[in-house]
């Protein structure tokens, strides 16, 4: 599961930008909280099939409109009721430095560790969104079985591609392929 993780700074969301050619509005630029904790229901910069890069809120409101949903399984995600209609057209890249994972150590305790790309300056975590209106969307994290070497820490991680998948990801017909590769290499250490 992915709780929480941590946006790009400005130099590195222009380094994004520059790679993948994304349309944006300057404006957005200026409002963009560079390098901050995210936090489920707040907004945040992501890439769309489209090539721009806007701000979305992360979380799909639930069916039942009490709360939302911030992560959806890969394994189950191209049978969801819930999550099917949006792979087609709703794909979409998190852009991140790094994400967030604690381990329950005793009961009521946990320690906190922030997980960062070993051989990427940054993360491109893949995901969905959900177009509210022409202004508004909410956006998931794709989530999969964690790698065995951080699985003691948390069982799930998010789905993270490099350049070549985060592409085929979002510029190619749907490939459910995708949904079970690897995710990139990380290392965590201990977070404030």
């Amino acid at each position: 599961m992915c709780g929480r993780y941590v946006s790009n700074d400005e130099e590195e969301m222009l380094q994004i930008i520059r790679t993948n050619k994304l349309l944006y509005d300057e404006l957005l630029l200026d409002n963009i909280q560079y390098n901050k904790e995210v936090f489920p229901s707040q907004n945040a910069p992501i890439i769309t099939q489209e090539r721009k890069l806007i701000t979305s809120k992360w979380g799909f409101e639930k069916w039942d409109g009490k709360g939302i949903i911030i992560n959806a399984r890969s394994e189950t995600l191209a049978t969801s009721r819930f999550f099917s209609p949006h792979l087609n057209n709703g794909r979409c890249i998190i852009p991140a430095k790094a994400y967030f994972e604690w381990l329950k150590v005793e009961k009521g305790k946990s320690v906190k560790y922030q997980f960062k790309p070993k051989e990427m300056d940054y993360l491109y975590i893949a995901g969905l969104i959900k177009r509210v209106d022409a202004e508004k969307s909410t956006f998931v994290i794709i989530t999969k079985d964690a790698d065995p070497s951080i699985s003691y820490i948390h069982d799930r991680m998010p789905l993270i591609f490099d350049q070549e998948k985060m592409e085929r990801w979002l510029f190619d017909s749907l490939d459910t392929k995708l949904l079970g590769v690897e995710s990139i290499d990380v290392y965590y250490e201990h977070a404030n």
